[in-house]
C-alpha cells in the first residue's frame, strides 16, 4: 500500500503557533470592569474602619451584622466610579467623601434610613454607588475636606 503525506508547505503551516482566542467581550464573568480590582469583607459583631491614604477597588462586596462599616475617603485614591455593594444587620455604614464626588444610593432599607449630607458633585469627578441591603441600619454619607477635624460626637453623622 502506498503512503500518503502532507505537502511540505501544509506541514509548516500546522506547525506555525496560533494566537489565543480573545475574549468576545472586555467585561470578565464577575461583572466588574476590565482590569477593575475587586475586594470583599466580612464582620461580625466587629467593625470595619478604613482612613487615611488607600486606593479602594473599583468594586467592594461586604457584609456587617452587629457592626459598622466606617470609610474616611478623603485621602483614599479613588476610580472614576467605585462600587460598593453592602449586606448590614443591624450595623450602620458611615462614609465621609472629599468634595466633589458623585454619591448614589439603591437598594433595601428594614428600619434604616439613607442620610446623605453636603455632597457637591462635580463634572468628570468620581462616583460611589452604594447599593445596600440591611436591616435595623444606616447609610450616612457626610461632606468634608481633607485634613479638616471630625467631631467626636455621634450626632456629626
Amino acid at each position: 500500500m502506498p503512503v500518503i503525506t502532507p505537502a511540505v508547505g501544509e506541514v509548516a503551516r500546522r506547525a506555525e503557533p496560533q494566537p489565543p482566542a480573545q475574549p468576545a467581550s472586555n467585561v470578565p464573568a464577575g461583572g466588574a470592569s476590565a482590569g477593575g480590582e475587586s475586594s470583599s469583607f466580612v464582620r461580625v459583631f466587629g467593625d470595619l474602619k478604613r482612613s487615611g491614604r488607600f486606593r479602594l477597588d473599583d468594586s467592594t462586596t461586604g457584609v456587617a451584622i452587629f457592626g459598622d462599616v466606617f470609610l474616611d475617603l478623603r485621602e483614599a485614591e479613588l476610580p472614576a466610579r467605585v462600587e460598593l455593594t453592602v449586606y448590614t444587620l443591624f450595623g450602620d455604614v458611615k462614609i465621609i467623601v472629599p468634595p466633589g464626588v458623585t454619591v448614589q444610593v439603591s437598594g433595601f432599607a428594614l428600619f434604616g434610613d439613607d442620610k446623605i449630607d453636603g455632597t457637591s458633585p462635580a463634572p468628570g469627578g468620581p462616583t460611589l454607588a452604594i447599593h445596600r441591603v440591611g436591616a435595623f441600619g444606616d447609610v450616612k454619607v457626610k461632606t468634608a475636606m481633607p485634613g479638616e477635624e471630625i467631631p467626636k460626637r455621634w450626632k456629626w453623622f
